[in-house]
């Protein structure tokens, strides 16, 4: 007969006619180690796949301080990771010369989500990029923070822009056209 201790866990296996085919007695510590190796395991692949991820992703508590970010999120608005984990929103010199910054207060003061596409001007390239982004306020440990979710449309918006002066071009010269049509007729005229 199996006589486990007071931490241990006994598991049996009972053969097709009823015999002991095997049993095996693995200590509680022994269980909360395999289980913590589980969740760190867990973590490692979540942190993988968020720092694979091509979309930008921020966490910020209702102070305005980072809790999480990935890798993309700091090439997508150019600065540094350790900047984004570290610095207050509020202070980013880019994201208050933007729309950004309003967003994200009323998102947090209204708690609300908030859809839209920013122009983010870098002072340390001379670049504008065309960002869009998702703000997703929500409690966690009875404090609000806010989720953000970035992609850059830069390329998309300088193509529909492509395509409104083509537009423009097609029109002013049908326009034309249609003004020379016109005039060719009265002109035939006797």
């Amino acid at each position: 007969m199996l006589n486990p201790q007071p931490d241990e866990q006994c598991g049996i296996e009972v053969g097709l006619r009823g015999q002991i085919a095997s049993s095996n007695c693995v200590p509680a510590s022994t269980r909360l180690i395999d289980k913590y190796a589980g969740l760190i395991t867990s973590i490692d692949y979540n942190t993988l796949l968020l720092d694979a991820c091509p979309i930008g992703i921020v966490i910020f508590n209702s102070n305005g301080y980072s809790v999480a970010a990935n890798r993309s999120s700091g090439k997508l608005l150019w600065e540094p990771i350790n900047k984004l984990e570290t610095e207050n929103f509020r202070n980013i010199k880019s994201w208050r010369k933007s729309r950004l910054l309003n967003l994200l207060e009323q998102s947090i003061n209204t708690n609300r989500a908030i859809d839209a596409e920013v122009m983010l001007h870098f002072s340390i390239n001379k670049k504008r990029d065309c960002i869009h982004a998702r703000l997703v306020p929500f409690i966690f440990n009875s404090e609000w923070h806010i989720l953000t979710i970035f992609s850059d449309i830069t390329e998309k918006k300088n193509i529909e822009e492509q395509n409104r002066i083509y537009a423009e071009e097609i029109e002013s010269s049908l326009y034309v056209d249609r003004c020379s049509h016109s005039n060719i007729r009265r002109d035939a005229r006797p």
